[in-house]
């Protein structure tokens, strides 16, 4: 691997700024900090109640809030047993936070179908599920 640093002409093709010239992640790094931030601010916790959730195996890794907030801004990465343990902390697998977006995966023909109907009938996705949550706990009328 290139070290980006002993190479003065790539350090100005990354940015004048020496906090920036080192952030040549790929725009995944900040797709799964994004997501880390979305699920620690849903749960209502600070950076420094989810630096104090994280364990790994018991232990304790020894980072801290600057750390989480740089990868969550997606400035910054870590190994993956770090991933893993922050999804842990919040609460969800690893593959909510590595995987691929739910946006990105294609419909099946059936779902484009139930879609299409719903819309046709003029009943919202939501709609449809509590009628049939209803029906189920018999309350259908």
């Amino acid at each position: 691997m290139e070290d980006i640093r002993a190479n003065p002409r790539r350090l100005r093709l990354l940015g004048p700024d020496p906090a920036e010239r080192l952030l040549d992640w790929s725009p995944w790094t900040a797709l799964v900090g994004g997501r880390i931030r979305s699920l620690r601010k849903r749960r209502g916790l600070t950076l420094a109640e989810l630096v104090q959730r994280v364990e790994i195996r018991g232990v304790k890794p020894r980072f801290g809030i600057g750390y989480l907030s740089e990868i969550e801004r997606g400035r910054g990465t870590c190994p993956m047993c770090i991933y893993e343990a922050v999804a842990n902390a919040l609460g969800v697998p690893p593959w909510v936070l590595l995987g691929p977006d739910e946006i990105d995966k294609p419909f099946s023909d059936a779902e484009i179908v139930l879609l299409r109907t719903l819309a046709r009938l003029g009943i919202t996705p939501d709609e449809a599920i509590a009628r049939i949550a209803k029906a189920e706990r018999g309350g259908a009328s």
